[in-house]
């Protein structure tokens, strides 16, 4: 749903096939609520329902803590097991 506003634009593939895909968005800064020690077994979307964090219902705004967890985890290929301290946004 953040996304459907957002420009559609034409992307030139290097074979110079035009494709339509969707504008880049900005990502907001966020203010670290708190830290968080991950486990392996941890999904983000269920330690954003947490109650100390975003609370029952709160599996949605997921996406908050991997915007304000960016660059680590590009850095650490995606894997929340390896993200020491994971930083919880305000919601």
């Amino acid at each position: 749903m953040r996304y459907m506003n957002l420009e559609n634009v034409s992307f030139l593939n290097a074979d110079g096939k035009s494709y339509s895909v969707k504008d880049f968005r900005e990502i907001p800064d966020y203010n670290t609520k708190t830290t968080y020690y991950p486990i392996s077994e941890d999904e983000v979307d269920e330690i954003a329902s947490r109650k100390e964090f975003f609370g029952s219902g709160g599996e949605w705004q997921y996406y908050k803590i991997i915007e304000h967890n960016k660059v680590k985890f590009i850095e650490n290929g995606f894997s929340i097991s390896k993200l020491r301290p994971l930083l919880i946004p305000e919601a």
